[in-house]
């Protein structure tokens, strides 16, 4: 499928800003499962903007900005064509070793309830495990916008049992992390025709079986 992306983020100061840097990660990547036909951003001093690649393999552009006013519009936009490969990725080729994503953060750190979760995953190395885990929390988080936050937590989200596609995200990484399987946050966008959700960005997690990648 090929998809045409355009998105725009605005920014409103509630005063003159004289200097901004910004940290821009808005650059998808091509792989097995989607390739890049053309991609460019639009913002103030995107022309000067010094790109280079973080350690997880985002291409990040640093942007230094003079005497923005107060507000600023950054757009992303471009042609993405899409391959259905049923979720699978493969092996990609990776900076960080794979333990770097068992570990548990302020967001992924287990509760009694995650941890009935990861025993959902009793064999490791089968997709069917995390299909199994994906469908509990489904079931179990009812989805509903604006009943939390970009940084709660995993286990703040698993009681109430209302969030988004990052709190689905947040609770599938901390289980699988505590089944000792490394499991990562990924971010971006998913088409979903007549769908006001298709205007928004897109969290879901990713997780490393070996014979899959």
């Amino acid at each position: 499928m090929r998809i045409e992306i355009s998105h725009s983020t605005h920014y409103r100061y509630g005063a003159p800003v004289s200097q901004s840097v910004q940290h821009l990660r808005l650059t998808p990547p091509s792989d097995t499962c989607q390739s890049i036909l053309d991609w460019h951003i639009e913002t103030p001093g995107m022309e000067k903007a010094l790109a280079y690649n973080d350690a997880f393999g985002n291409v990040v552009h640093l942007i230094s900005q003079g005497r923005i006013g107060d507000t600023m519009t950054i757009t992303a936009s471009g042609t993405v064509e899409t391959r259905d490969n049923h979720g699978v990725i493969g092996h990609l080729p990776e900076m960080m070793p794979p333990r770097v994503y068992l570990r548990q953060t302020e967001l992924t750190h287990p509760n009694a309830g995650i941890r009935k979760l990861a025993s959902l995953v009793d064999q490791p190395d089968d997709v069917a495990s995390f299909h199994k885990l994906m469908d509990k929390i489904r079931d179990q988080i009812t989805y509903r916008v604006g009943v939390t936050e970009p940084h709660m937590a995993a286990a703040e989200v698993l009681d109430p049992g209302e969030g988004v596609c990052q709190d689905h995200a947040h609770i599938f990484i901390a289980a699988a992390r505590h089944a000792g399987v490394p499991a990562r946050y990924v971010s971006g966008y998913l088409f979903l025709e007549d769908d006001e959700s298709s205007e928004a960005h897109h969290a879901w997690a990713g997780v490393l079986i070996e014979q899959l990648g």
